[in-house]
């Protein structure tokens, strides 16, 4: 019985010369510890697994929206710039790169909530690495500064609204006034910047 039921190691030991009732008791011992953590890495790769899925089906279920604006990387801040068509965003952000920034979507930003605090945005799939610049038309930020000049994904951290400067404009001179910006349930900082000719946005941002 035990030359048929013995492991290579316990015939080994018994080839040495220890005795086969202790060489028994040892390699049960033995066997009931590598039963242990085979048991134990088997409910450690169930745990894995189950921490993997849900985290993919939180990112995949996760609320989303799209938005027309420009998201770049700045300073270790994930900055979406916000304002009405043709107001200088794209350019905003193009000189924003040029300056050593990182550009992460232009002209559509898909945001989602991946927590309850927490927003990420994105490129839209055909827009990656591209932008569109009034009179000039669509460039490769990559090919032209480098592909460190780009993000595929990052945290939003700040709201920049760009708002067209009129004499009625009412406007925080001082910068005492806390503003907040609501997006997907998450609350931002948000600060708005009148825009006019001859001031450098990209500056100001």
């Amino acid at each position: 019985t035990f030359a048929r039921d013995a492991g290579p190691f316990a015939k080994a030991f018994v080839a040495h010369g220890l005795p086969r009732d202790f060489v028994a008791q040892l390699t049960a011992k033995i066997d009931g510890f590598e039963q242990a953590i085979k048991a134990r890495e088997a409910k450690k790769e169930r745990v894995d697994f189950i921490r993997a899925a849900t985290a993919w089906l939180e990112e995949r279920l996760a609320p989303e929206v799209d938005l027309h604006g420009n998201l770049v990387e700045m300073h270790d801040l994930g900055v979406l710039i916000l304002g009405k068509s043709g107001i200088g965003k794209s350019e905003a952000a193009l000189d924003l790169v040029w300056r050593g920034h990182r550009l992460v979507a232009d002209d559509v930003v898909k945001v989602r909530r991946i927590s309850p605090t927490v927003l990420r945005g994105r490129a839209a799939a055909l827009l990656e690495h591209h932008m569109e610049i009034r009179g000039l038309g669509v460039i490769d930020v990559a090919a032209l500064f480098g592909t460190l000049a780009t993000l595929e994904e990052r945290q939003i951290d700040l709201v920049v609204e760009l708002v067209e400067w009129q004499g009625t404009t009412e406007v925080d001179r001082l910068g005492l006034v806390e503003e907040r910006h609501v997006l997907l349930e998450v609350d931002l900082a948000r600060v708005r910047i009148p825009v006019r000719p001859g001031r450098s946005i990209a500056m100001l941002i």
